[in-house]
């Protein structure tokens, strides 16, 4: 046997020993790092037999991986994909077929499928095959042994499609939503759950991670990047925003809703048609890691550029020559560092819901165009086209998210429910770049914990407000269905539930901890402006007095009397403007109002909204009028809030009139509240749940 013949054998050996070593693995990881040159995000995989390390640039939204078969493609384990099999109809819509008439090598074959692959800047036809393709296990905390695939269905694409693609590439790794692109083909090859998550690291000598399943996400220093994520759906747009297509094909590009953008705080006026996907699928946003900032349609980014200089002059911050692509740029000499960059105005996208925002700190705004000089990190992407045919430079897509907004931020797309989830890991004081590369052992309690992750002691109440319509309560976890068609389970929003070391108990034995549920409230908003109170009421102190807790025998929430006075005072004022008249009060309450006066809403009666602000800033607990106002007595709404007093031994207890009609879910496990959104936004309730075991 030949030297070459031997090595051909180990490789193929050595692979199927790997392949029995670990026959389903918890999850898959890539590493990925940025190129200084181009600004992409390059990964590397192991193909081939024998085995051949690529480079391939990340790209969210391609439909395949591709390689360059012109440049030495050599493989004892190529095969190309013939038409009209299953594999080659895993394309939606098949591409047609390729006859090759010249010399038969990878990428020029008769009777093959043919994949339409796409650079940043083109696309063209290819060949599609399969090959061996090796990648690293994980189980969330540190790598595990390499398994492999050898059905790995990709496209070839010729030597000039690699043009503009960062120094060393051998193509582009898609990760689209399709049945070809890397997630869905490694979900199915190897039984992981159809959900992938990215962390790009802003570092171009340190490696961010893509995952491929589901798993904690550890990230140094014991930072569980899955914990807290603030979810939205993936929307869908039925027109392909690709290079190339086939008419009828629908983008498989990762979108999501975005309803308006604040900056500081404030809403920024903008054409709503323009955040929407019109009917030739124009508009709307999307996330892109092949573009290195993110793009806004001209008048958005007209109106982003004015709200953000404008909140800067306010800070006396010195403004300087614009470096291209950017137009606002500042003296860095005047600007804070803080633990998620520079101390700018904050950049929301506000998604689906109202408190549902995609907060942009300085670290993901802000760019260091040149020393000594910050510019502010989005790009005009021209004017909406009118038809997908427009020429010039002009915007399909109205605001594409870039690859500098989401560094430091897991992203995790779940693709089988259609949600995106994301958390900024600076938040929590760590990177993209701390995921733990390295094969340490993991400590057997480590091994447990990600055993039984999935399995967790959970618990959810939904309470109903109607006293002849029964509410739920689940032990366990989801899906947590209601009708028409809704699992609840989906739409949370998380918050870590925290410990008071102090029963608050009527009788306790001393040094016992309370038993109880609390929460971190940072800041109270009544119609969107921050309620003056003092912030050491809303720590729990030494003596376990102060914070927040959830509580069912409270009828109503129960606020300390400070924080009380300037809730009802800042609503009372939002009454006022809206020329609301008030009436006597009804005991318990204080403000009250001719139910008259006040227009009723899809989230009951249209009064100013109170926010409780947790942990982070982007996480909200709003409390529309359904649930802040209560019906007195006929013909008066008061505010369903009471005054607890000089010195409650807890600042705030929500009570349970404002928690009706949401679903809370207890995880007590991993010490995290999730709650959705009031109910009625998705016109259900905690009433519909279906009690009958009848569809």
């Amino acid at each position: 046997m030949t030297s070459s013949s031997l090595c051909l054998f180990f490789s193929s050996f050595l692979l199927s020993i790997l392949s029995l070593s670990l026959a389903k693995p918890h999850a898959l990881l890539l590493p990925v790092q940025k190129d200084q040159a181009t600004l992409q995000y390059v990964t590397r995989i192991n193909t081939r037999i024998p085995l051949v390390p690529l480079k391939l640039v990340v790209d969210l939204g391609g439909r395949y991986l591709w390689v360059d078969c012109d440049s030495d493609y050599v493989s004892s384990s190529y095969r190309p994909v013939n038409c009209h099999t299953p594999e080659c109809n895993l394309q939606q819509p098949v591409e047609g077929c390729t006859d090759c008439n010249m010399v038969h090598r990878p990428g020029c074959n008769k009777n093959a499928c043919n994949g339409m692959p796409e650079s940043p800047t083109f696309g063209t036809f290819g060949e599609l095959a399969q090959d061996v393709f090796a990648f690293q296990s994980t189980d969330g905390y540190n790598p595990g042994p390499v398994v492999n695939t050898s059905n790995f269905i990709f496209s070839c694409a010729p030597r000039h499609l690699l043009k503009g693609l960062a120094q060393g590439a051998s193509g582009m790794a898609g990760l689209a939503r399709n049945r070809i692109a890397l997630p869905i083909q490694l979900a199915v090859e190897f039984r992981l759950r159809p959900k992938f998550a990215i962390c790009l690291s802003p570092s171009t000598s340190s490696d961010g991670v893509i995952f491929f399943g589901e798993i904690p996400y550890s990230f140094i220093p014991s930072v569980q990047g899955s914990l807290f994520m603030v979810t939205t759906p993936l929307i869908t747009n039925n027109y392909s925003t690709a290079k190339s297509y086939t008419l009828g094909e629908r983008s498989v590009d990762h979108f999501i809703r975005v309803t308006s953008i604040k900056v500081n705080g404030r809403v920024v006026p903008v054409n709503k048609e323009l955040l929407k996907i019109d009917r030739l699928g124009i508009g709307g946003t999307k996330i892109s890691t092949t573009a290195p900032y993110t793009l806004l349609e001209t008048s958005i980014y007209k109106a982003v550029t004015v709200a953000f200089d404008t909140a800067m002059n306010k800070s006396n911050i010195e403004r300087v020559a614009s470096v291209a692509p950017f137009k606002l740029c500042y003296s860095a000499a005047g600007i804070r560092s803080t633990n998620t960059g520079p101390a700018v105005p904050t950049i929301d996208f506000v998604l689906h819901s109202d408190n549902i925002r995609w907060r942009i700190w300085g670290a993901n705004s802000m760019v260091e165009a040149k020393e000594g000089v910050l510019c502010l990190g989005f790009v005009n992407g021209g004017v909406k086209m009118r038809t997908p045919f427009d020429g010039g430079v002009k915007s399909r897509t109205s605001i594409v998210i870039g690859g500098h907004q989401i560094e430091d931020t897991l992203v995790q797309f779940d693709l089988k429910q259609r949600m995106l989830g994301f958390n900024s890991l600076r938040v929590w004081g760590s990177t993209c770049a701390n995921f733990n590369f390295t094969a340490n052992p993991m400590k057997k309690s480590k091994k447990l914990l990600e055993e039984s992750w999935m399995e967790q002691p959970k618990f959810a109440i939904c309470l109903a407000p109607s006293t002849a319509s029964d509410g739920v309560i689940f032990f366990g976890d989801g899906p947590y269905n209601f009708m028409p068609d809704y699992d609840l389970s989906q739409s949370f929003i998380y918050t870590p539930l925290i410990i008071n070391n102090v029963s608050t108990a009527n009788s306790y034995v001393k040094g016992e901890r309370s038993v109880e549920h609390f929460i971190q409230v940072k800041h109270i908003k009544v119609n969107w402006d921050v309620v003056p109170v003092k912030a050491s009421l809303l720590e729990i102190d030494r003596e376990g007095r102060g914070g927040t807790k959830i509580s069912t025998v409270a009828p109503y929430t129960v606020m300390e009397s400070s924080i009380y006075k300037a809730v009802a005072d800042a609503f009372a004022a939002g009454m006022s403007k809206d020329k609301v008249k008030s009436v006597a009060p009804v005991a318990p309450f204080k403000l009250c109002y001719n139910a008259a006066d006040i227009v009723s809403s899809g989230t009951g009666p249209s009064v100013p909204p109170i926010d409780l602000v947790l942990h982070n800033h982007h996480v909200v607990w709003r409390i529309y009028g359904a649930n802040s106002m209560v019906e007195a007595k006929k013909g008066v709404l008061c505010l369903g809030f009471v005054d607890g007093g000089a010195k409650p031994r807890t600042s705030i207890v929500i009570g349970g009139h404002q928690i009706e009609d949401h679903l809370l879910q207890f995880d007590l496990r991993r010490k995290r509240l999730g709650f959705t959104s009031s109910l009625l936004l998705k016109r259900t309730s905690c009433a519909k749940f279906n009690f009958t075991g009848k569809l």
